[in-house]
């Protein structure tokens, strides 16, 4: 297992979380480019994969590009198609629904910078890396102040992939 912390709130009320991924030990040819420093041309070193903005580009041109996981994987298969759903819908929401929705975004996505950069990445690791980011950003996000009317449209948005 691999430990990974991911930092939550402002600089003043920051708190972290550990996170456990599963993982195969990287070959050391897999580590050539463990860092952004050593290699600044992977997708994922981008300033927009870095930092990503409020956009769902971040599942296909940083984390895919990356990782190469295809269809069924993570970025594709779950990040990419429910932030676009999240976007799409985003009109059903009420105001602070639709301010939870990018604050939600925004944390998922960061959630999943230092894992995709990280030496050895697998699929498998982001996989469980994003799914264990999703309690933590939704409550820190906002998730319990929500009006009833946001949380069913959460639901529905996300439809099957609960």
């Amino acid at each position: 297992m691999q430990n990974f912390m991911l930092r939550f709130g402002s600089d003043r009320s920051a708190r972290s979380e550990i996170f456990q991924a599963k993982s195969t030990d990287p070959s050391p040819a897999a580590c050539s480019c463990g860092s952004c420093q050593d290699c600044p041309g992977r997708p994922i070193c981008e300033p927009n994969c870095q930092i990503p903005p409020q956009s769902c580009d971040f599942y296909t041109s940083c984390a895919e590009e990356t990782l190469h996981c295809g269809s069924d994987g993570y970025p594709v298969r779950y990040g990419a198609k429910n932030c676009g759903r999240f976007v799409h819908n985003l009109g059903a929401f009420s105001p602070s629904g639709q301010a939870w929705v990018w604050r939600v975004m925004t944390c998922l996505q960061r959630a999943l910078v230092e894992p995709v950069g990280r030496c050895g990445a697998t699929c498998q690791v982001i996989e469980d890396a994003a799914f264990a980011s999703h309690p933590v950003c939704y409550v820190d996000s906002g998730v319990c102040d929500l009006p009833l009317q946001d949380l069913v449209e959460i639901v529905v948005t996300v439809n099957t992939d609960l």
